[in-house]
């Protein structure tokens, strides 16, 4: 669920807010340990397969011989995500340099929870390793007769550092440029910097030394592209 919002009394401005929810059903999960399996056979239907009682066992209440113990994937698992996405934009252009656009989104995981084993209860995962609360970017381009700019600075939250380690990963900030510039025969050229300030990503206790689905870990780079318009 969201709505957008233009006011007219500030001309090129727009805002907007998402809601979100989402919910997986049946997500494959690993399977338990054989003696799991048939402590909590009725939340592993089929995986524990017996033979028919005997009219001696069924008379004492017990099952039938144990045949079979199967330990294979299920889908188990129910995860569940609640966030809200924000988003801000703000298009102005002052007489005679060249339009500018301020553009800014962030996104909140409020939360997510995950369940790996039926017999497992469910887990909270945000904050916990490589999950940050919060992530975002702001820009700001600038576009002339013949050239333009921009600038882009890249935010991610911290979270818990990998188990057991009690640390916090800090957060990271990363800042990026470009800068275009028409040329002679429909060319047009662009220089840009990523990650200007060379910022490492925050250390952890995982084996690379670092969150790598969660933080940017690609140092200080330059680039130089010549595009041609056909």
């Amino acid at each position: 669920v969201g709505f957008q919002l233009a006011p007219r009394f500030l001309k090129g401005l727009s805002l907007s807010v998402d809601v979100y929810t989402v919910e997986v059903t049946n997500r494959i999960g690993q399977p338990a340990t054989p003696a799991i399996i048939l402590a909590n056979a009725a939340l592993f239907p089929g995986a524990v397969v017996r033979a028919t009682p005997t009219a001696a066992a069924t008379a004492s209440g017990l099952p039938g011989d144990l045949r079979e113990i199967r330990t294979v994937l299920g889908n188990y698992g129910r995860p569940r995500a609640r966030g809200v996405d924000f988003a801000a934009e703000y298009r102005f252009a002052p007489n005679r340099l060249g339009r500018f656009t301020a553009r800014s989104v962030a996104s909140l995981i409020n939360s997510q929870t995950i369940r790996t084993r039926p017999d497992l209860p469910q887990v909270e995962t945000v904050g916990l390793y490589e999950l940050p609360r919060w992530r975002g970017d702001a820009s700001l381009l600038w576009t002339g007769r013949h050239a333009s700019a921009a600038v882009n600075v890249n935010y991610i939250g911290g979270f818990q550092d990998t188990s057991p380690s009690p640390l916090f990963v800090k957060q990271q900030v990363t800042t990026d440029v470009q800068f275009s510039h028409e040329l002679p025969w429909g060319l047009r050229g662009t220089i840009g910097v990523n990650n200007v300030f060379d910022r490492l990503p925050p250390a952890t206790s995982f084996s690379t030394g670092y969150a790598e689905r969660a933080s940017n870990f690609l140092p200080r780079w330059s680039y130089i592209q010549l595009s041609k318009a056909f």
